[in-house]
This record gives C-alpha cells, structure tokens and sequence, in this order.
C-alpha cells in the first residue's frame, strides 16, 4: 500500500493529468476505509470475537475497498 501511495503521488508530481489525480484519489479512498473503517473492525472482532454486525460491516468495508483499488488498477492501465 505504502508503495503505491509514493507511485501515485510521484506520478502526480511528475505528470499531472486527470488520471494521475483520479488514482491518487482512489488509493487514499482505500487507505482511509482501511484505516478509519476496516482496522477498527479488525480490533474489535480480535477483542470480542466474532459478531455477525461486525463481520457484516467488514464485508462492506471490503466491498469499497475493492472498488478503489480496481479503480487504481483500471486508471493505471489506462496511463500506461
């Protein structure tokens, strides 16, 4: 993850162009569902054990996370 952050950063720096900033979009929406949505979800079934609300709530979470990073993989396609 850390990577593609410094490549889609980089690339904006150096390119700039819609695509460059549509990835970087995609790959700091990922980061902040894993981050603010998904780990928490992650502690909280490590700390309480499985909840069916919780699992529930990490699938979608997944869902979205999904749909970023295709979105990256699409838009890093399409620029190269």
């Amino acid at each position: 993850m850390i990577a593609q952050l410094l490549d889609s950063a980089s690339t904006c720096f150096f390119i700039a162009d819609d695509l460059s900033w549509a990835r970087l979009l995609c790959v700091l929406f990922a980061w902040v569902v894993t981050f603010l949505i998904s780990a928490p979800c992650h502690r909280r079934l490590a700390r309480e054990g499985k909840t069916d609300e919780v699992v529930d709530r990490l699938i979608r979470t997944n869902l979205w996370r999904t749909f970023a990073w295709a979105g990256v993989l699409i838009i890093s396609w399409l620029q190269y």
